[in-house]
């Protein structure tokens, strides 16, 4: 209730400012004479006047709800069930013109009696009243000119018509229908019977229907209308309705009393009086925003109107939905079928799209290990490069350490060195030139890592490794005039003597132990691998 009056809190300022009205009780009446719909009061306003504003709108062909019990208080014996404005609208609006009115119900129905001295204050007269007249007519022409294009441009993007949906969750919709169900049970007893409602919002009924290839059948509710007891009484609860709706329908109810959406859906569907009972259809979705075009099907009113007088009954109801389900329920089902080609159309293109992005994935990761393995590739041979010309840098210190060959003489050797490939080479050394400059130019003249190669000699069998004999001179190592010296890989020899008297014995796998040989025994050798 509370949201109701906010809203037409709302609707009273906008329609006070739009008509430079100060007066409340006015601005009020006028509203309600137009059922609070600020569109049709603001045109009143503007082309008739205060007077004419609060003179209701004239609604023609009414019908009535059947009566089968009396009733007592002040609920009248009939209400009538009033054309719509839109097709398919059922809805009760008045009593019967047989049906006296009480005192009360005359004093409200006629608003303008009431308001009189109201009146008198609210429209000036004379010259003032002119002048007022006068400056308001530009904001008002500017006014009528920008709600016509703003109609027009809604009627040129073809959403005129649609509905807008508000942001609500699905508790905020089951708590509305929970509080509409409680009001019923407690207002007409705990076994009142009613078509099973949907518990959410109107967007999520319409979504539902739509799911279950079903219509929406619409009821709004209002407390304080006279015709709701009978209604609620004697069609909302029949046992045929219900069964009936049930089966066919997606049922949705909402209190213009005590829920806002139910306000916005009067708001647009504008009934003129309550109960309010339509099949609606959302024929299509605007792509941007929450807005959705709403059809009513049927028109209960206009297809009861011809030649009957007599009051509408639960059967009247009953017939007038199976019409609805007979004319729209092929093209509904066809509806159904072709939303659910498009989903079948829509879930193959789906899964096609999955394995394509499956397919592409795995070409992306093969390509990317591709990618890696080059990379790694050119790192590598990169990083051999630079170990290459690091090395070649190397050899060429090593080789320009060594300096110019010595002229032969005493304290010179010439040493003929045969490399591993069989071919030999030969350079005089200064016997004083350590072992590690024989290392040097062995390893620039057969580019061979030292750490696994060393220098032997036949007779006697000696080993010469850069770990062992870096240090020592060539007449340390007893060399005259003229040695032959062969490059060896370790482990390839096995119990040679070195310079220090002990044989290098190797186990086959590299390893090398060191045994003393005797100085009688230095003409047995080991066999060389």
């Amino acid at each position: 209730m509370a949201a109701t009056e906010d809203s037409q809190n709302e609707t009273l300022a906008l329609f006070k400012n739009i008509a430079a009205l100060d007066d409340n009780e006015v601005a009020r009446a006028i509203l309600s004479a137009h059922n609070w719909n600020i569109e049709r009061a603001v045109d009143a306003f503007l082309t008739r006047g205060v007077e004419g504003a609060l003179q209701p709108p004239n609604r023609t062909g009414s019908l009535e709800f059947a009566s089968t019990s009396d009733t007592s208080g002040t609920t009248p014996d009939a209400s009538e069930l009033s054309s719509a404005p839109v097709s398919g609208q059922l809805h009760a609006s008045r009593l019967s013109e047989s049906q006296p009115l009480t005192p009360a119900l005359a004093e409200t129905s006629t608003p303008e009696r009431a308001l009189q001295p109201a009146l008198a204050q609210a429209t000036p007269s004379g010259v003032l009243g002119h002048l007022r007249r006068l400056l308001a007519f530009p904001f008002q022409a500017l006014r009528m000119v920008l709600a016509w294009c703003a109609s027009l441009v809604t009627r040129i993007m073809g959403i005129d018509r649609y509905y807008r949906y508000a942001g609500r969750s699905r508790a905020v919709g089951a708590a509305a229908v929970a509080e509409l169900e409680e009001n019923l049970r407690t207002r007409y007893g705990m076994t009142i019977r009613y078509p099973t409602i949907y518990h959410g919002t109107f967007k999520e009924a319409l979504e539902h229907s739509t799911q279950r290839c079903k219509l929406v059948l619409l009821y709004l509710h209002s407390e304080i209308h006279h015709a709701t007891d009978r209604f609620v009484r004697e069609i909302l609860s029949d046992e045929s309705f219900i069964q009936f709706v049930n089966e066919n329908f997606v049922f949705y109810a909402a209190s213009v009393n005590r829920s806002p959406e139910a306000v916005e859906l009067a708001s647009y569907f504008t009934p003129a009086g309550y109960p309010y009972l339509a099949v609606v259809f959302a024929s299509r979705r605007w792509p941007l925003g929450q807005l959705i075009d709403l059809r009513v099907l049927s028109d209960l009113d206009r297809s009861m109107r011809g030649g009957r007088d007599a009051p509408i009954t639960a059967t009247d109801v009953l017939l007038w939905l199976q019409n609805v389900l007979l004319e729209y329920g092929d093209a509904l089902r066809t509806a159904h079928t072709m939303r659910e080609r498009r989903r079948s159309a829509q879930r193959l293109r789906e899964e096609q799209d999955r394995e394509f992005q499956e397919a592409l994935a795995a070409d992306q990761a093969a390509e990317r290990a591709r990618r890696e393995f080059e990379q790694r590739a050119r790192e590598e041979a990169a990083e051999q490069d630079q170990r290459r010309r690091e090395r070649m840098a190397m050899l060429d210190r090593k080789r320009a350490a060594l300096g110019p060959e010595p002229e032969p003489g005493e304290h010179v050797v010439t040493v003929l060195l045969r490399l591993p490939d069989g071919k030999s080479t030969q350079r005089r050394f200064e016997l004083s030139r350590s072992f590690r400059d024989l290392f040097d130019w062995a390893e620039t003249s057969a580019d061979i890592d030292f750490d696994r190669f060393e220098l032997t000699t036949n007779f006697p069998k000696r080993a010469y490794s850069p770990a062992s004999h870096s240090a020592m001179t060539l007449a340390e190592a007893g060399f005259k005039q003229r040695v032959a010296l062969l490059v060896t890989e370790i482990g390839w020899t096995r119990a040679l003597p070195d310079a220090s008297g002990k044989a290098d014995v190797s186990d086959g796998n590299g390893n090398v132990e060191q045994k003393h040989l005797e100085q009688g025994n230095s003409s047995e050798s080991k066999k060389q691998v």
